[in-house]
């Protein structure tokens, strides 16, 4: 919880269950992001905050490993809760700059 985004409050509602309302939506929904497709054909980035409390790491790392796109990459920034351009600048840009803009330079030369 070193994020500025969650306060002692947060954590405390999280750990009583109200941060898992959206869980129970999903659970009691039809939606199933799962049967959407493996495979859209497009460079798949995923940028993620260790920290964050609102989508949980292994979900998304089980639902990034099911993919089958053409080329996908997943990239953890450990300092960071759900808004890692807030909590690590710097190394959001770097994660810009390094690794998206190439992806995005080389998908519109094609």
């Amino acid at each position: 919880m070193r994020s500025p985004e969650y306060t002692l409050d947060d954590a405390t509602y999280f750990t009583q269950g109200k941060g898992i309302e959206a869980y129970r939506v999903l659970e009691n929904s039809d939606l199933d992001v799962r049967t959407r497709g493996l495979d859209f054909r497009v460079p798949m980035l995923i940028g993620m905050g260790s920290h964050d409390l609102h989508t949980p790491y292994a979900l998304v790392r089980q639902w990034f490993d099911t993919r089958r796109d053409p080329s996908k990459m997943f990239h953890w920034f450990r300092n960071s809760a759900h808004s890692p351009f807030l909590d690590e600048p710097a190394a959001f840009a770097r994660f810009l700059i390094d690794v998206v803009a190439p992806v995005a330079c080389a998908a519109d030369s094609r």
